[in-house]
C-alpha cells in the first residue's frame, strides 16, 4: 500500500490557532502495510490539553468509494479511522466511547484535514 495516509491532521480551528481558538492534531504514521499508529493531541501552548489519545490501528478494507478504513479498540469500542481525499474521520458506533479521551464534553469524533506542513503542539 502506497504511504499516503502518513502525515499530520487537524481540525478547522487548526488555522485560527494564532487567534486563540482551540483546536485538535492526529499524528498519523505506517508501522507497516496493515498498522498505523495513532497519536492524538489537542492544543496545549496557551490551554491546558483537553484531547489525547494514543493508539494503534489495524487495516480494515479500501476502496474508490469509502477510501482507506483503519480499526481500532479503544474504551470497549470500536474507532474507525477513515482516510480519503486528505482527510481523516474518525468515528466509532459508540460516539460516546470518544468522548473519554477529551475533557470538557470535546470528542474525538470528527474530521481534520491532512496539514502540508508538521502540526505546531
Amino acid at each position: 500500500m502506497k504511504d499516503y495516509i502518513s502525515g499530520d491532521y487537524a481540525s478547522a480551528d487548526y488555522d485560527k490557532r494564532a487567534q486563540g481558538y482551540d483546536w485538535v492534531g492526529v499524528m498519523v504514521r505506517a508501522e507497516s502495510d496493515q498498522q498505523i499508529d495513532i497519536k492524538v493531541r489537542s492544543r496545549s501552548d496557551i490551554k491546558k490539553q483537553t484531547c489525547q489519545f494514543d493508539g494503534k490501528a489495524t487495516l480494515m478494507g479500501q476502496d474508490a468509494a469509502h477510501g482507506t478504513i483503519f480499526q481500532a479498540q479503544a474504551n470497549d469500542s470500536t474507532v474507525f479511522f477513515q482516510f480519503k481525499d486528505n482527510m481523516l474521520t474518525i468515528d466509532s458506533p459508540n460516539k460516546y466511547a470518544l468522548n473519554y479521551f477529551c475533557s470538557g464534553g470535546a470528542s474525538l469524533a470528527g474530521e481534520y484535514q491532512k496539514l502540508t506542513e508538521d502540526l505546531a503542539i
